[in-house]
């Protein structure tokens, strides 16, 4: 399945991207989204998005859409 990703601040910065698509198997979780973002943007990303022990870091807010 294809999902849009909207970056809004620090991460628009991050990415250099307002808005990308991303391909995902089906039944993708949120976790595996953002360890693909993860892979692709770099360490940086990975550094603002997860915490030392691989957490989503609790000050991000993300918006799900179906």
């Amino acid at each position: 399945m294809e999902v849009t990703v909207r970056f809004f601040t620090v991460l628009r910065e991050l990415t250099g991207y307002k808005e990308i698509k991303v391909e995902l198997e089906e039944k993708a979780s949120l976790q595996e989204l953002l360890s693909k973002l993860s892979a692709r943007f770099g360490e940086k990303f990975t550094e603002y998005v997860f915490d030392e022990k691989g957490n989503v870091k609790s000050h991000l807010q993300l918006l799900i859409m179906a």
